[in-house]
């Protein structure tokens, strides 16, 4: 075998080596992903549903004992937010998915804690049941935005780093 050709198959073989690692990459990229947007659909369905403004009690009815409360549902933002800064700083979603995020935000925002099965026996409740929900829903929305905007000011960043020093070489290889 000649120098070239073992060279050649070696090439061959990381480029074979790189592709299975890029492979593995995407597919664990695809499973965070899913598992975020599984998340973001699980927290959103609370916000419609209502949350709890109190603890869990036994006497109440089987809908509001199946209510999260809010501290849960806090921790279940932080988790998400958490998540979505990494799949942020790795690409794994498109302008066209996240900008329909943010729309389901929104609606869940103005609509969060309207289905709360009750016929509004207890005005007092139902209020309270709305405006826990929604308040919950808004401060998701704000610190997912707040995460986009973070985003987006590094890649801005990043950018005009890359075209200063670019500006810069370009400057010293015409002088």
């Amino acid at each position: 075998m000649t120098d070239a050709a073992a060279t050649n198959g070696s090439v061959g073989v990381n480029n074979g080596g790189k592709r299975a690692a890029l492979e593995r990459e995407r597919a664990v990229k695809s499973a965070l992903g899913r598992g975020f947007l599984a998340g973001f659909v699980d927290l959103h369905w609370e916000f419609f549903r209502g949350v709890s403004s109190t603890e869990r009690n036994d006497d109440d009815d089987v809908l509001k004992s199946q209510m999260t409360t809010p501290q849960g549902v806090m921790n279940r933002i932080d988790t998400l937010i958490e998540s979505l800064m990494s799949l942020l700083s790795s690409a794994a979603f498109g302008d066209a998915l996240l900008c329909k995020l943010v729309s389901v935000n929104v609606f869940s925002a103005i609509t969060a804690g309207t289905n709360n099965g009750s016929d509004a026996k207890d005005k007092k409740k139902t209020y309270v049941l709305v405006e826990t929900s929604q308040f919950l829903a808004i401060a998701f929305t704000l610190r997912f935005g707040a995460a986009l905007a973070e985003q987006v000011t590094r890649s801005v960043k990043k950018c005009t780093e890359k075209n200063s020093n670019t500006s810069l070489s370009a400057g010293s290889l015409s002088s």
